[in-house]
């Protein structure tokens, strides 16, 4: 089983990712993470060696939050733009089908796409990564069908009750956790070659 639906965003800002060979595209704030890499790393040493270096990090830090009430300052905010999804997306595509043949190889009897439900599919709006997403599980599917089907289980109407549902928008409660559970086992019951 493979669900990853959530974590093809990782790769925003990455320097040297898995398939950059390949995909021969550097993410625009790339750079900059780096940077920001190598400014953290050098804070982190002089925070452990040099308790006055702490100390003043400490009280710059308070002062600015109390400044501009914003709470700790976070230099992670990034714009992403289209091409950095689209790209995110085939790397998580390339990833997906050598997870795919490697699982072949191994004597993996069937391979499970499972699409987790979020409260994103609750929103009316179209969300580009959450589409091309689709579209390329979708093609893998049929690519390789039967060996690989994919267990859709994003919500289609709306839920009454989401907010026992949902911690955030996409990480679940115990009690999603079993609801999905329980649907994982039942469709792949339904759909298995090898229980049926």
């Amino acid at each position: 089983m493979w669900s990853s639906k959530f974590n093809t965003e990782y790769i925003y800002g990455a320097t040297d990712y898995r398939n950059k060979h390949i995909l021969k595209y550097d993410f625009p704030h790339s750079r900059k993470t780096k940077f920001f890499l190598n400014i953290k790393r050098i804070d982190k040493t002089l925070k452990s060696y040099l308790i006055s270096y702490s100390l003043l990090d400490k009280i710059f830090t308070r002062v600015m939050s109390l400044i501009y009430n914003k709470g700790p300052i976070n230099l992670s905010n990034i714009e992403i733009n289209n091409l950095d999804i689209e790209y995110s997306i085939k790397n998580f595509e390339l990833n997906l089908i050598e997870t795919i043949e490697i699982s072949k190889k191994n004597d993996v009897k069937e391979f499970y796409i499972i699409s987790l439900p979020s409260m994103y599919d609750l929103l009316n709006q179209k969300i580009l990564r959450f589409e091309l997403y689709n579209k390329s599980i979708k093609k893998i599917e049929s690519k390789f069908y039967p060996y690989v089907k994919i267990l859709d289980l994003t919500f289609k109407k709306k839920v009454d009750d989401i907010d026992t549902l949902f911690c955030d928008n996409i990480h679940q409660t115990l009690k999603l956790n079993q609801i999905i559970a329980d649907k994982i086992n039942k469709q792949i019951k339904l759909s298995s070659g090898i229980l049926n």
